[in-house]
């Protein structure tokens, strides 16, 4: 069985007790993300992560396009942190964990922590990084990638894309729980993840957040 494969089809998604449902603002969902474009904000930075997002490996190098992998992360939580309260992860890049209450608007940022696109994780979506020394052409097909890609009956695809300092791949796609990790922009491999990890998550809200420090675009 393909590595991929064998790997994502080995785990189920937790569930846990916090609901969104519980917080005081709720966007509508729509048929098409329409977000505020607001300057970056570089007032939530995890460790490990710098704002805005740079090359910060001297000795940072395209690994070889092969087989991605696809790995399974355990529940580290999901409560509902607000700022000024650090949060901290200890998985790269992390794919479950607690987040701030308010998510982001789907589409792609200059720069978007951690304590944000979780979040988005959380509610069924999927992000989208890559590593800010990876060549341009790479983050290009990433980009169009993400773009492209399908709705549903719930409406547009829901997606988060981001730099993401320190990634071990050149890029990675991630759903509640589950990492798939590349060098290259594999199709096949990251339409199966897609297929297998999207809306699996505690939570299936389509309704873009109103957090879009850093907005680029959808």
């Amino acid at each position: 069985m393909n590595r991929l494969l064998s790997l994502v089809l080995i785990g189920t998604i937790g569930m846990s007790i916090f609901s969104c449902a519980e917080e005081t603002s709720t966007p509508t969902a729509s048929q098409s993300w329409t977000c505020d474009v607001v300057g970056e904000s570089c007032d939530d930075v995890p460790a490990g992560q710098s704002c805005p997002a740079r090359c910060n490996q001297d000795d940072w190098a395209l690994g070889e396009c092969v087989d991605g992998t696809g790995i399974r992360q355990e529940l580290l939580g999901r409560m509902h942190i607000p700022l000024p309260d650090e949060i901290e992860y200890t998985t790269n890049p992390p794919a479950t964990g607690d987040h701030r209450p308010m998510w982001a608007c789907w589409g792609e940022y200059s720069f978007l922590p951690a304590t944000r696109w979780l979040h988005n994780l959380e509610h069924g979506g999927i992000a989208f990084l890559y590593n800010p020394c990876a060549p341009d052409s790479v983050i290009d097909d990433l980009r169009n990638y993400a773009r492209t890609s399908p709705g549903d009956e719930t409406g547009p695809f829901r997606w988060i894309m981001t730099p993401y300092e320190n990634l071990p791949t050149a890029v990675a796609v991630v759903a509640w729980e589950w990492v798939y990790q590349a060098n290259c922009i594999r199709p096949d491999e990251i339409g199966e993840f897609i297929r297998q990890h999207y809306r699996q998550a505690p939570e299936d809200i389509a309704a873009p957040g109103t957090f879009s420090s850093g907005y680029l675009g959808n």
